[in-house]
């Protein structure tokens, strides 16, 4: 607004209102009074929709004469006289402001007219059951308003329409209706309808909903009737109640208070209220029941009325009001001048009517306490007033889990008059911790409804403001269970009274939820058209100021521009005339001081609401940037248009309590997810408990103090906390943090890690027992140290060095472990044991060797058969250490004589096998065929068990070999001797000469004629002296006079060679030629002449086999065929068998080879022919077989004429 909305002093006045007494400003059109935000919930509703009903009930304010008259900000209509002032309105509960001191009581009227009309407020209840165990899931109270002519003892009912949440209702996320369960139920609900005001919807819960968890609570709670659902009930909780038994024998009760200054003398009854004249303190009328509970319903059959002095004693008998017979009657005219007529209606309201005396009434009475009223601070006195009696109700206490009010025991119901004190007492609820003790925990019997945390009203109402009645939409948001929430206002121009208007008005929830539909200004207030178009208007008569002033200062512009300037201005930032539209009314964040205190001097407001400005929308510069706060409805927030007399609080107590939750620690093997435990046994446990960190509730600190700084694995090895450069321990991915606040719902874990302790090796040494003379494994050839654990192996691993049973020195003695008397081996003092783990420093393992005993060390001697021929030598002594070395040369005997038998044995020097056993080449031996000789080496050192070196000898024999050479030439001769035998080659490995094997294997043209044979015996080679030796080749050689070595004699060890010398034999071959009768036809052909034996020929040539011979005198032989012919047997090759072959060698004998032959005849025979050549006369022998070479004569035989057969 501009300056001008500013220069003025605030009026404040009191009008008269056919429903009662109220002050009315255009603030009332941004803000309703928040004391009565409780008041206005659920089944009261109706008694929100006027500002002061003459006929409200008792239990919630004394009286309409009881009523906050709040102050009258008339704006804009004022007078241009009054005084440029600011004036804010107090919090308090005063009919005045400091600035309006002088107003009189005398300004108070008000005006008996009773509205023939009123708004019911109708409650009820929208809930889901679920059909499979018929409880109630989810459940909320709603409310609706219906105008009514009925009076309130009739009950007046509405049509409501419900749809069902199950898609927009996160606490119904997990169910579905049922089958046949339509989305949309419409009911007929009544003013106290109680559980006939009931909407149900059937549900189901949906498959894939586990049911222990609902993804999402939203925080709405479910009524916690008997109709309500308790599936989320602790599973102990009748256990819980058992436990808490004492509490409620000392702590829960409901009492009559008697606190009231005056009092009914009756015994037995219950006084609740007195009343007295503002003129005359001597009479006063105490209003009473009987204590006892009513029998039906919940009020009493009748109400007492009892007039009392000043000192409280009684003046008359009581005056018996029955409820169940409404009239008037004047009981006490003779104790009281004003003889007030009392009337009581059927709902026990007890009405005081005394006469009036003067213009002012000199009689006005009020009511002077009243258990029932929320405000007992101060009285109004009026022609009349009405006192409502109490009713028989149950004060409930509730235990509810925090933030989600999801009930954790059953209700605990006790019941009483409203009125009476009750007293309650916080149940001790294992695993969850007390955090509210609402104020209300001790407190006064009412009918106020409860309201949760999560819970929404929304209220719409018509404020009767001077200018006309508006529509106040109202909207809040409870945040916990005390009353305290968000409120959003926002105002109608219209009249909701108003059929017309009322036909264009949301309900305040559908505003609220569809605001977005609605034409909303957020920093403007409504100014009617009349006062725009009114140029008497105090609006006009602002423009017309401030036009003025602007001219002034520059008339460079006119007047009516200026006017047409300020009011463009003014509707374009602060100002609308708009009906249609829905004005916010915000509440200032700040108290007024406040931001005086901040020293904002230019700032702008029209009028406050507690002390809070609202919003002034003047220019850019100007503008106050206000909030909606939160508000507690308990409080007293004065608004400009009081709905109620302040708020009255629940009897309803609700004791919430968060769920102790855990805070947690693991441990584990860094980067993995090995777990680590302080606790070793833990780790044979299935599900080891994690270490306790914190156990509180939600949003309080936790800090683990006690990290272990290391921890063990099962198996003793040491891990330590790893931590980051600043020393902070580096913990798991979605690990919670070492220290922050416990979160609601629990399962924090902080996950440490640890990493295997680096530790110091463990080496082993090893003593000569009493000394410091080490010794070394054979491996520790570098005389270092046996390495049992690595340098940084983890810190208790564990270790178990078994050290070498026995170690040699350098010398090969064998030192044996000593070992204590329960075997374990025996260290040093201060050594590290065999067995341990390991440890940050370096260990070291000492152990202790004695020196070991030893067996005999001996040598046996036997021959190849395994017969002893000698006895036994030692080589080292019983008890020698040891590997103390030993050799058994010394012992070791090359040839040994058999005294027994005088046979000479001579060690085996050929590696090989014999029937004793093998036997190397230095005679000992090596494997033991009859397993009952020693097979120890001749060198080794001295051992445990007694050692047996075994020596292996055979008997020195000899023999004799006969060789067969060449005379002259030595070479050597192979063949077949005249005395049959064959003469061929002897391997040496056959004689006694082994050591030749290698240069000579054999020997050519040779024969044993003695083998092996015991040396000294005799021998004789002549059996083996063949006179003649024909080779494989047919060669002959003729023994000489010539041998080599003595043909008899003595054998000798090794071989004795006797030498044979022959001399190649010559022969010659020729071949003859006879006939048939062995006379011989041509001279003899020489073969061979003093040729070698053994040269081959072949007389099967043409040249000495012809085929056919001619003699001298002419005569022609052949060869004649295979068959006995005169000179004997002939082969196919005409050769006589009985001589020499037609080939073969050449002998030591002269050779004839004869062939056989024939001679050859012939005849002459003569043939007769004619010219063609055809016979013509028979053949004639002329000359018949003749020898070759005879003469013939065939002209004997030759005929001049032949005369055929035929005649020709």
């Amino acid at each position: 607004m501009n300056d001008m909305f500013f220069k003025r002093k605030d009026r404040f006045s009191i009008r008269k209102l056919s429903v009662g007494v109220c002050s009315v400003s255009l603030g009332a059109l941004f803000i309703t009074n928040v004391d009565t935000a409780m008041a206005e919930q659920l089944d009261n509703v109706e008694q929100a929709a006027t500002v002061a009903e003459v006929n409200t009930p008792v239990d919630e304010s004394d009286s309409v004469a009881n009523e906050v008259v709040e102050n009258e900000v008339e704006q804009p209509v004022m007078d241009s006289s009054d005084e440029v002032e600011s004036t804010e309105v107090t919090e308090e509960d005063t009919l005045v402001s400091e600035d309006n001191k002088d107003i009189d009581d005398s300004a108070i009227e008000v005006e008996e007219t009773v509205a023939p009309k009123r708004v019911a407020g109708i409650t009820y209840k929208v809930s889901y059951t679920d059909v499979d165990t018929n409880e109630v899931v989810y459940a909320r109270s709603h409310s609706t308003a219906v105008e009514t002519s009925l009076p309130k003892s009739e009950a007046a009912s509405a049509i409501v329409t419900e749809k069902n949440e199950l898609d927009t209702n996160p606490a119904l996320a997990s169910w579905e209706l049922s089958t046949n369960q339509s989305p949309v139920v419409e009911k007929t609900v009544s003013e106290r309808g109680g559980k006939n005001n009931v909407i149900n919807f059937d549900v189901v819960k949906k498959a894939d909903v586990v049911d222990e968890e609902i993804a999402s609570y939203t925080g709405f709670r479910a009524d916690a009737g008997e109709e309500s659902s308790t599936s989320s009930l602790l599973k102990d909780a009748e256990k819980i109640q058992e436990n808490n038994q004492p509490k409620i024998t000392d702590d829960y009760s409901v009492s009559d208070p008697k606190s009231l200054k005056y009092v009914d003398p009756v015994a037995g009854r219950y006084s609740y209220a007195y009343t007295g004249y503002k003129n005359n303190p001597d009479v006063k009328y105490v209003l009473s029941i009987d204590t006892e509970a009513p029998k039906t319903g919940d009020k009493a059959p009748v109400i007492y009325v009892t007039p009392v002095d000043a000192n409280g004693k009684p003046l008359a008998e009581a005056f018996v009001a029955d409820i169940s017979k409404p009239g008037s009657s004047n009981p006490f005219s003779t104790i009281d001048k004003a003889n007030p007529t009392i009337t009581v209606d059927s709902a026990g309201q007890i009405t005081i009517s005394p006469m009036r005396s003067g213009v002012n009434n000199e009689n006005k009475h009020g009511i002077e306490d009243n258990l029932l009223a929320a405000n007992r601070k101060s009285t109004v006195y009026l022609d009349e007033l009405v006192v409502g009696s109490p009713s028989y109700a149950e004060q409930i206490t509730k235990y509810v889990e925090y933030k989600t009010n999801k009930p954790l025991l059953p209700d605990y119901t006790q019941s009483g008059w409203n009125g009476f004190n009750y007293t309650t007492e916080p149940f001790d609820i294992p695993e969850y911790k007390l955090v509210s003790e609402n104020e209300n925990k001790n407190g006064m019997v009412t009918e106020t409804p409860t309201i949760l945390a999560g819970d929404t009203t929304y209220t719409r109402l018509v404020a009767p403001l001077a200018k006309g009645p508006m529509t106040i939409y109202r909207k809040v948001v409870f945040d916990n269970n005390t009353g305290h929430g968000t409120m959003t206002i926002y105002v109608s121009p219209k009249n909701a009274n108003n059929p017309e208007d009322e036909a264009t008005l949301p309900t305040a929830e559908e505003f609220f939820t569809n605001i977005e539909k609605y034409k909303i200004f957020e920093h403007k207030y409504y100014l009617p058209e009349a006062d725009i178009d009114n140029a008497a208007s105090l609006y006009n008569a602002g423009v017309n100021q401030l036009a003025a002033e602007k001219f002034k200062a520059d008339s460079s512009k006119s007047l009516e521009d200026y006017k047409k300037e300020i009011i463009a201005n003014d509707f374009a930032t602060t100002i609308s005339a708009d009906r249609e539209a829905f004005f916010h009314a915000p509440i200032a964040e700040k108290t007024l001081s406040d931001f005086k205190a901040e020293g904002n001097t230019d700032y702008k407001y029209i009028s406050t609401v507690n002390s809070r400005p609202f919003e002034s929308v003047g220019d850019s510069n100007h503008r106050t940037p206000f909030y909606e706060p939160l508000i507690n409805a308990r409080g007293t927030v004065t608004g400009i248009a009081t709905i109620r007399n302040g708020w009255k609080q629940s009897d309803t107590v609700i004791y919430e309590y968060a769920k102790i939750e855990k805070v947690e620690a693991e441990y584990f093997v860094e980067n993995t997810n090995t777990h680590l435990y302080p606790d070793p046994a833990d780790y044979d446990k299935e599900n080891p408990t994690k270490k306790e960190v914190a156990k509180d509730i939600d949003g309080q600190p936790y800090a683990d103090t006690n990290i272990p700084p290391t921890l063990k694995d099962k198996d003793g090895i040491v891990y330590e906390l790893v931590v980051n450069k600043e020393g902070e321990p580096v913990l798991k991915d979605g690990s919670a943090p070492v220290s922050d606040k416990i979160a609601y719902g629990g399962g924090q874990v902080i996950q440490y890690q640890y990493a295997a302790k680096k530790g110091g090796e463990v080496v082993a040494q090893h003593f000569i027992e009493g000394t410091t003379t080490r010794l070394y494994p054979e491996d520790k050839t570098d005389k270092s140290d046996t390495v049992v654990k690595a340098q940084n192996t983890p810190v208790g691993t564990k270790y178990e060095n078994t050290p070498p049973a026995t170690l040699k020195d350098k010398d090969g003695v064998v030192y044996v472990l000593v070992t204590t008397p329960d075997g374990t081996p025996k260290v040093k003092a201060g050594s590290a044991e065999a067995t341990g783990t390991v440890t940050e420093e370096k260990q070291i393992i000492q152990y202790e060797y004695a020196v070991q005993k030893g067996g005999q060390v001996t040598v046996e001697y036997v021959d190849t058969e395994g017969n002893p021929i000698h006895t036994s030598a030692e080589v080292k002594p019983k008890d020698t250490p040891i590997g103390t070395s030993y050799d058994s040369e010394p012992q070791r005997k090359n040839t040994i004589t058999d005294p027994k038998t005088g046979k000479t044995y001579k060690l085996v020097t050929k590696e090989g096998n014999y029937p004793v056993g093998d036997v190397a080449k230095d005679g000992h031996l090596t494997t033991s065929t009859l397993n009952k000789h020693g097979v120890d080496g001749p060198t080794g050192q001295v051992g445990k068990e007694p050692k047996v070196i075994t020596y292996v000898y055979e008997e020195v024999k000899g023999d004799v070999v006969v060789l067969y050479r060449e005379n002259g030439t030595g070479k050597a001769i192979t063949g077949i001797g005249s005395n049959g035998k064959t003469i061929g080659n002897v391997a040496t490995a056959d004689t006694q000469d082994k050591e030749d094997d290698t240069a000579r294997p054999e020997w050519e043209g040779a024969v044993i004629d003695t083998q092996a044979t015991s040396t000294g015996s005799a021998y004789t080679t002549t059996d083996n002296r063949p006179e003649t030796i024909t080779t494989e080749d047919g060669k002959i050689y003729k023994r000489v006079e010539k041998v080599a070595g003595k043909e008899d004699g003595k054998v000798v060890e090794g071989t004795t060679r006797i030498v044979y010398y022959y001399e190649l034999q010559k022969g010659n071959v020729d071949v003859t030629y006879v006939d048939t009768d062995g006379n011989p036809i041509a001279p003899a052909k020489e073969v061979a002449k003093d040729a070698d034996t053994g040269t081959d020929y072949d007389t099967k040539t043409d040249e000495l086999k012809p085929p056919t011979i001619t003699t001298e005198d002419g005569k022609t032989y052949e060869l004649v065929p295979a068959g006995e012919y005169g000179v004997g047997g002939v082969d196919e090759n005409g050769h006589l068998i009985s001589s020499a072959p037609v080939d073969g060698k050449v002998k030591d004998q002269d050779q004839t080879i004869t062939y056989v032959y024939k001679e050859v005849k012939g005849d002459v025979v003569v043939h007769y022919v004619d010219e063609s050549g055809n016979p013509i006369a028979e053949d004639v022998t002329d000359t018949p077989e003749s020898s070759t070479g005879t003469s013939y004569d065939t002209t004997d035989n030759k005929p001049k004429t032949i005369t055929t057969k035929d005649g020709k």
